[in-house]
């Protein structure tokens, strides 16, 4: 006989028309496909909502009035060191050349003066 026969198991005609009954399974599978993907989104959208990965401020509620604080600009860096004047809830009072100016306590932190140190003051933003 003739090992290099292949068998061929027949399929689906090319032009084959859906039957009504795979037509209402494909609707069915579309309609929990969006029903999946609404609720996903949902998800999504309450977690972000409920994230809260904002700056660490511990460190600078430690600090006391006199310390050195770098304030970080709209031009995209921090700046300084200021003196930090007070603090209160989460606002800080920093001395700034042009006066006293009230910023959030996300946007202050520690100046260190080591040499070392200031390679991380001048990062980006954290």
């Amino acid at each position: 006989m003739c090992d290099n026969l292949i068998t061929i198991k027949p399929g689906l005609p090319l032009m084959s028309i859906p039957t009504p009954d795979i037509k209402q399974r494909a609707l069915a599978i579309h309609k929990a496909m969006a029903e999946l993907k609404r609720l996903q989104l949902e998800r999504l959208i309450r977690n972000a909502l409920n994230t809260r990965n904002g700056p660490n401020s511990l460190a600078v509620k430690k600090l006391l009035p006199g310390d050195k604080v770098l304030v970080w600009r709209e031009s995209g860096q921090w700046t300084g060191p200021y003196l930090l004047n007070r603090i209160k809830d989460e606002d800080c009072t920093v001395e700034l050349p042009s006066g006293p100016t009230r910023f959030r306590i996300t946007s202050v932190k520690p100046y260190l003066s080591d040499d070392n140190d200031t390679e991380a003051n001048n990062s980006e933003h954290d």
